[in-house]
């Protein structure tokens, strides 16, 4: 047995120093991905923070009584866009026919459909799935907004070039659906807002984010 190590010992120190090398390599891989894990859940937690900041603060703009009640679209938008993450949007609202403004709309609202399907990857439990909800009607909200105010845009363009009663106005170009459409969808995120402050859905992604 001695002869055989004593034969055969560079052979065995360097197979020693292979398996080390290849835990250290794996132990560093392991490291690296958690770290990676990491900055990926702080950096989409700070944007969906970030949306349900600006809805808490921007939810009054779409108070109520019935469907009858007319909002500034342009003024809850820009209110629901109001962060670094959302800046690049805010002027769509005052810009509907632009046509790369629009393009960069359209890019943010995929961006944000994509960020509502990593929840479910990046954290665990199925109150992530309120979360993955909300991020998802955000963009919806944000949609019919826009699709409101071309409609807007164009009743006013049509009554200054013929001043016509504006309800005629509305039927013609159907304002009215697309209203009950943007209250429907308002009153779907609302509650999936409040069944997240409920739960304190925010904390429980909060002590998940660690090394």
């Amino acid at each position: 047995m001695g002869q055989f190590i004593g034969n055969n010992i560079f052979a065995i120190i360097t197979a020693i120093i292979a398996v080390i090398a290849l835990w250290q390599t794996h132990r560093q891989i392991t490291i690296s991905n958690k770290h990676q894990l990491f900055d990926k859940r702080v950096d989409r937690f700070i944007t969906i923070n970030g949306l349900i900041s600006l809805f808490k603060e921007s939810k009054h703009l779409m108070d109520k009584e019935d469907y009858d009640h007319f909002i500034d679209v342009t003024v809850l938008f820009h209110s629901l866009t109001n962060n670094i993450y959302l800046k690049d949007i805010g002027t769509i609202i005052d810009n509907v026919e632009q046509e790369d403004i629009r393009q960069n709309f359209l890019i943010k609202l995929e961006e944000i459909k994509k960020l509502s399907i990593e929840m479910k990857f990046l954290f665990d439990g199925d109150c992530i799935n309120l979360i993955k909800e909300f991020v998802y009607e955000y963009q919806e909200l944000l949609r019919l907004m826009y699709k409101e105010q071309i409609i807007l845009n164009r009743i006013l363009e049509k009554n200054s070039k013929n001043s016509t009663e504006f309800i005629k106005l509305q039927k013609e170009f159907g304002e009215r659906k697309f209203r009950e459409d943007l209250y429907t969808e308002y009153d779907k995120i609302k509650q999936l807002y409040e069944a997240i402050i409920e739960k304190n859905i925010i904390n429980n992604i909060e002590n998940q984010i660690k090394l």
